[in-house]
Formats: C-alpha cells, structure tokens, sequence
C-alpha cells in the first residue's frame, strides 16, 4: 500500500481542522463544522441584511439623471458603430481593390 502525503502538512482530509471563513464585501461569514455552530442559513440571512443596509446608504439618480445618461450611452454606441461600419467598409472596398 502506497503512502500519500499532503502537499499541506496541517490539512485534515474532507473534515477542516476548523471553521471555514468566506469574505464577502466587509464582513465575515463563518461556516463551523461542529453542532450548534453558526449555520449557513443564518450566515446567508445576516448577508442579506447587511447588502440591505447598505444600499440604503445609495444616493439614486433621479428620473431626469437616469434619461440624460440613457441618451448619452445611446448616441456614443451609435456614434462607435457607424465608426466601426465606416472604417470596415473602407477597409472592404481598399482589399477588394488590391486584390480583385
């Protein structure tokens, strides 16, 4: 029979050594392994409650903010792609011209 070592001498298999910390934005959440400890549940809950307190602190723009910007997005795309179109029909039309 075979000996395997682990590449981290303090991993414990499947069964962490201890509890599992995930961070997530500013707070900590803690999975135990062990009964009775903090549940993921309650972990998942309590990130729900912190995401929703902070986007109670957002400024939202207000509707005529929201139409300026919308309008200031769509006419840039539009402005990018009739560049794009110009530029690869003027390319199309110089290869086609070399070539053909």
């Amino acid at each position: 029979m075979a000996e395997h070592w682990s590449p981290k001498p303090g991993a414990a298999g499947s069964s962490p050594a201890g509890p599992a910390i995930f961070m997530i934005g500013s707070s900590i959440l803690m999975a135990k392994t062990t009964a009775g400890s903090t549940t993921k549940f309650s972990s998942l809950m309590n990130f729900i409650r912190e995401a929703r307190a902070e986007l109670k602190k957002v400024t939202w723009p207000g509707r005529k903010q929201i139409w300026y910007w919308t309008l200031v997005v769509i006419v840039f795309t539009l402005s990018v792609s009739l560049y794009l179109g110009l530029v690869d029909f003027l390319l199309a039309w110089l290869f086609s011209a070399l070539l053909g």
